[in-house]
C-alpha cells in the first residue's frame, strides 16, 4: 500500500464503522430483545459512532485536499462500496424474517463474491462455517438468542 492511498483506507473504515453504528441501532430497535442483551450491542454501537466520527473528522479535510479524491469518491460511489452498503440495508431488513442463519450466510456470500473471492465451493464454505462459528458463540456461549426467522 502506498502513503498515498492511507487516508483513503482510513476514511473507508470510519465509513464502516458508522455504517455498522447505524446497522446496530436498527437491530436494537426493531428487536423484541431484553435489556441484558441490549447494553454491550449500544456499547458497540456508541464506541463505533464515536471512533468513526472523529475518524472522519480527522481524515475528511485531507481527502478534499488530495488530487485524488474525485477518483476515490468515484469509486465507492459506482462500485462495490455502494454494493455493500445496499447489501447492509437488504440485510438488516431480511434478518427478522429469514433469521440470522439464512441472511448472515446470504450476506457473507455476496460480499465475499463482490470483494473479489471467485471460487464459489469456497465462498459457501467461508460464509457457512463463519456464521455458523458466529452463531455457536452467540448462542451458547453468550446466551444471546439471534433472530430466528419465520421458517425455524
Amino acid at each position: 500500500m502506498e502513503k498515498k492511498d492511507f487516508p483513503e483506507l482510513v476514511f473507508s473504515i470510519g465509513i464502516l464503522l458508522l455504517m455498522m453504528c447505524l446497522v446496530i441501532f436498527f437491530l436494537l430497535t426493531n428487536g423484541n430483545y431484553p435489556s441484558e442483551a441490549q447494553r454491550m450491542p449500544r456499547l458497540a454501537a456508541i464506541g463505533a459512532l464515536v471512533f468513526g466520527s472523529l475518524i472522519l473528522m480527522h481524515e475528511l479535510p485531507l481527502l478534499f485536499k488530495s488530487t485524488r479524491s474525485k477518483l476515490f469518491f468515484g469509486k465507492i460511489y459506482n462500485n462495490k462500496g455502494l454494493l455493500i452498503v445496499l447489501l447492509m440495508v437488504v440485510y438488516t431488513i431480511l434478518l427478522k424474517t429469514f433469521g440470522f442463519l439464512l441472511t448472515t450466510i446470504g450476506f457473507m456470500a455476496a460480499t465475499t463474491y463482490l470483494l473479489g473471492m471467485k471460487n464459489k465451493l469456497g465462498i459457501v464454505v467461508f460464509s457457512s462455517s463463519s456464521t455458523l462459528v458466529v452463531y455457536y458463540l452467540f448462542h451458547h456461549v453468550f446466551a444471546v438468542h439471534l433472530p430466528q426467522g419465520v421458517f425455524f
